[in-house]
């Protein structure tokens, strides 16, 4: 049992010590299992908490995440390992489908496929985040109970089956060919360029059907690292743009894909 200086016995106090608002801690208490008790079990009785829970729920939850960070981290030192065709062929040779088979989202959710990305740095060995930095952002996207991505594989096998593996900028009728392949109503395209030390990814969101321009998306920063951040700030620009109403926006999950450490969950 905690000694008394160790518990925190109202929302005020667990939010001021875990530097978050009080609404943003209740949303984890929900959706991430943080350790708040009730004297009598019930959702409005009086809430504490424990900090030596609390502080074993942040160490395990940063293990997690830097669990993630290397996964992705592997990921684009495999890219980088090989030219962007060999990569974008792997990642296609499925030769136990079938060619022609449908594809069918089990979902009812907004859905959308994140293609290609052009290259305009102007360098060619990182060509390879041109599947990379897609995968990236729908990995982040993915985790969203209210956003359906199509699988980084079904969209390059689409694109290779339409011709569209190398091309950096898509017409109408390749947006619509490609959402009807996918079964996806929203497509994303756009491009990464680089400044100095500072990298630029955009996104444009079009409706496949009509191709109709939703909206756009941009982030940018500082060396190679800074792609996670980048990543992450898209996301959150992403969401409105495919419908999400602001309380499935302020409900929904966002975990960063490399910067959550200890502090800043």
């Amino acid at each position: 049992m905690a000694e008394p200086s160790g518990i925190l016995d109202s929302w005020k106090e667990i939010s001021d010590y875990l530097k978050k608002d009080t609404r943003t801690c209740q949303r984890y208490e929900h959706e991430l299992g943080l350790p708040v008790h009730r004297l009598d079990g019930s959702p409005r009785a009086r809430v504490f908490a424990y900090k030596n829970e609390l502080d074993a729920w942040l160490a395990r939850s940063a293990g997690e995440h830097e669990h993630r960070k290397r996964r992705l981290r592997r990921a684009l030192m495999a890219g980088a390992a090989v030219s962007g065709a060999a990569a974008a062929v792997l990642l296609i040779w499925r030769p136990w489908a079938p060619r022609e088979a449908p594809f069918i989202h089990p979902s009812d959710r907004p859905s959308i496929a994140i293609l290609n990305l052009a290259n305009r740095t102007g360098q060619k060995d990182l060509d390879q985040y041109r599947n990379v930095l897609p995968a990236m952002i729908g990995d982040d996207l993915s985790q969203s109970r209210y956003i359906y991505v199509v699988p980084p594989d079904h969209v390059l096998s689409v694109l290779t089956r339409l011709g569209l593996l190398e091309k950096e900028s898509y017409t109408r009728e390749n947006l619509r060919a490609v959402g009807r392949r996918a079964a996806s109503r929203f497509v994303a395209s756009g491009f990464y360029a680089k400044a100095g030390e500072t990298f630029l990814v955009s996104l444009k969101i079009q409706d496949a059907e009509s191709g109709q321009t939703i909206g756009t998306a941009e982030a940018q920063g500082k060396g190679i690292d800074s792609l996670f951040s980048s990543v992450d700030d898209l996301t959150v620009k992403v969401k409105p743009l495919l419908e999400l109403t602001a309380v499935e926006i302020a409900n929904d999950i966002n975990d960063d894909l490399d910067r959550v450490t200890t502090s800043s969950i």
